[in-house]
């Protein structure tokens, strides 16, 4: 079994103009047009199980549109993960529907929303959401459509693990997209951190994907792609070059994500 564990869903009426939009400003050529329908013929293809499907919000206005359309996706084959504009006045309101429409998760960006995970403003929000059991995925590093930009920084976002430990947090791009040590000296010593793999394959070198690997163990790492910009063909291979024995291997393609979502 295999469940990519970030994926980019947009709904139908918008997912075209989102996804050129992304790939002209990332300078990336998508793997699918976003639309749930392409994207889980292409997984058929690729020989996935189950994604979950990932919303993200700019600004508040967006955010009920974004949770309502993912919630309506939901099937044995698709996990919606909702979103939030950290900075809204409405955040908490938003989070509890968020909650009530039944979706499991949050994804956060804190590159396109323009905040910092660090700032103790968000800190109720983030008790909520650990009151309510929710896992918390962030972007993570760098972003090539915001050069020299660090907000979803490995510190900042320990920042917030270590000021909820009971709040189970994803941190993409295997902890922080070209983070470097930054990943080892913030994450690592974070139990509540899982990394996942999504497009790694761009986001660090052989030896550093190798380290990571290595140090974080195959307990908190899931597998996931950040399609439509990789795909599990590409990032399969490399971890099927990491000759991990079958029951590490079973962790990160699956065990690790149905763990964390029940």
């Amino acid at each position: 079994m295999i469940i990519d564990s970030h994926v980019h869903i947009f709904p139908e009426k918008i997912a075209e103009r989102a996804v050129s939009t992304l790939a002209q400003a990332a300078h990336q050529i998508p793997n699918t047009n976003g639309t749930i329908s392409q994207t889980l013929q292409k997984m058929d293809e690729w020989g996935v199980d189950k994604i979950w499907a990932l919303g993200v919000a700019t600004n508040g206005k967006q955010v009920h549109n974004v949770n309502t359309y993912l919630a309506s996706i939901r099937s044995d084959r698709v996990e919606p993960i909702g979103s939030l504009y950290p900075y809204s006045e409405n955040v908490l309101d938003d989070l509890k529907e968020l909650e009530d429409l039944g979706l499991k998760g949050v994804k956060l960006h804190p590159e396109y929303a323009k905040f910092n995970p660090a700032d103790e403003r968000l800190f109720p929000m983030y008790e909520e959401m650990q009151k309510a059991g929710l896992i918390l995925i962030f972007h993570a590093g760098y972003d090539v459509a915001f050069p020299g930009s660090y907000l979803a920084s490995p510190k900042n976002i320990a920042t917030v693990a270590k000021a909820f430990p009971k709040l189970k947090i994803v941190s993409a791009h295997l902890g922080g997209f070209e983070s470097g040590e930054d990943i080892f000296q913030e994450e690592l010593k974070c139990d509540n951190i899982y990394i996942d793999t999504a497009y790694m394959s761009l986001a660090h070198k052989r030896d550093m994907i190798e380290r990571i690997f290595d140090e974080f163990g195959p307990k908190r790492i899931l597998f996931a792609t950040d399609c439509p910009w990789s795909n599990p063909i590409v990032e399969m291979n490399i971890i099927d070059s990491l000759n991990l024995d079958s029951a590490n291997k079973e962790l990160i393609l699956y065990k690790n994500a149905q763990s964390l979502i029940k």
